[in-house]
């Protein structure tokens, strides 16, 4: 009784032909090899993807905070060259000599409506603006004249539509300045005509009259939702751009439900890696790395852009996020070459085994006739010449071949 301790598995394939075996281990060694050239090729195009994506995005935004830095800077040069011109004086001058410019003999009301036609053609040349006002600090703070910018025309408001400008979060704050210096409100979406909905910011600055007291401030409201779309064109494909205010509302996302959701959840929420931008010392710039989270959270790279000296804490935070299924599109090997590659390998294996099965054959003849001859010493075993390979066996000794 003959013992067998190999296994099953083993067993049938040590019955396999020889070429077979070797065949398909070079296709296994070949087939493993070819994976894992893959998987280190894909890791290394992922690598020089996020590698320029990280450096491109960086300059992105560095160009974008000098950007934004420079249209709040202008923002703060307009409102200042408003505030200084000479309609401005003169209703300083009637306002305080019983509404008559002895200077220039001119009335407060001339004067209001000198100001009515010069500022017109200011709004008209920069559409950014959407707002001029001048308020009056006598009086609970009530505008001497507002203009709104709208579709392309400018229209003056009625004095039975002025306001009462105190509750504003930078009014008392405003006329607490010196000569020069600036106050911007709180970026929100103000609800302001058809501004309703959009984001927008106000300057004010203070005026005083020729004693240097406070008169009033001069406002210039800007709307921001051009600036903020600018920032976000010219990305590779594949980038969004968030941008939010200090508090971590949606100014700008490229679906535009979210930047209407000024009250909900912010950016922080959707994207926990940004949390720690809005704690007390963070990072002025973000790398780009990868979100936690589930594993559709994109890469993100964010940093601070802080537009007012005097109010360091107040900034914007532009951030840009990196699809990760994007990124897979751009870096794996289509998965089309790589079954067109293992078909070839399937193909190189089956030539392969067929030559083997051809270069072993004399092999196995010899194999068949050394088993006979081991098995029974009595026989006798021949290879005729003419028997195509055949091996004939005889009982006999005796016998001939």
């Amino acid at each position: 009784m003959q013992l067998s301790f190999l296994p099953t598995g083993q067993k049938h394939l040590h019955h396999l032909p020889l070429s077979m075996r070797i065949a398909a281990s070079a296709l296994i060694l070949v087939a493993l090899g070819g994976l894992t050239l893959l998987f280190i090729e894909e890791a290394h195009l992922r690598e020089v993807y996020f590698g320029q994506r990280r450096a491109h995005l960086e300059e992105a935004y560095r160009t974008n905070e000098l950007r934004l830095v420079q249209a709040f800077d202008t923002l703060r040069r307009d409102v200042r060259f408003l505030a200084t011109t000479p309609p401005v004086s003169g209703i300083i001058r009637a306002a305080l000599n019983n509404d008559y410019d002895a200077r220039d003999g001119n009335t407060r009301q001339q004067w209001e409506e000198r100001l009515q036609q010069i500022f017109p053609p200011f709004l008209l040349a920069h559409p950014e603006y959407y707002q001029i006002a001048c308020i009056e600090s006598a009086g609970n703070g009530r505008e001497i004249i507002r203009l709104l910018s709208r579709d392309g025309r400018v229209e003056a408001v009625s004095s039975g539509q002025f306001q009462s400008e105190t509750d504003r979060d930078y009014y008392a704050a405003t006329l607490q300045l010196s000569s020069g210096q600036v106050r911007f409100s709180e970026i929100g979406l103000f609800r302001e005509g058809d501004q309703s909905g959009q984001p927008n910011i106000q300057a004010a600055v203070p005026v005083f009259d020729s004693d240097g007291r406070v008169f009033g401030l001069m406002l210039l409201g800007m709307r921001l939702q051009p600036l903020l779309q600018a920032v976000a064109t010219n990305l590779p494909s594949g980038v969004s751009t968030y941008i939010a205010d200090r508090h971590g509302r949606y100014l700008f996302a490229p679906d535009g439900r979210r930047a209407a959701l000024a009250d909900e959840a912010g950016i922080g929420h959707d994207f926990p890696a940004l949390a720690a931008m809005f704690e007390p010392h963070p990072p002025d710039f973000l790398p780009l790395r990868k979100g936690a989270g589930k594993s559709d959270v994109p890469w993100l790279t964010a940093g601070r852009v802080h537009y007012d000296p005097d109010q360091p804490d107040r900034f914007l935070l532009l951030s840009y996020a990196v699809s990760d299924e994007m990124a897979w599109r751009f870096t794996a090997i289509p998965r089309r070459h790589i079954l067109i590659g293992f078909t070839m390998l399937f193909l190189v294996c089956a030539m392969v085994l067929f030559l083997l099965r051809r270069t072993f054959a004399p092999l196995r003849q010899l194999t068949a006739v050394a088993s006979a001859i081991t098995s029974d010493p009595g026989k006798v075993v021949c290879l005729p010449a003419g028997s195509g390979g055949k091996s004939a066996v005889s009982p006999s000794p005796s016998a001939t071949c």
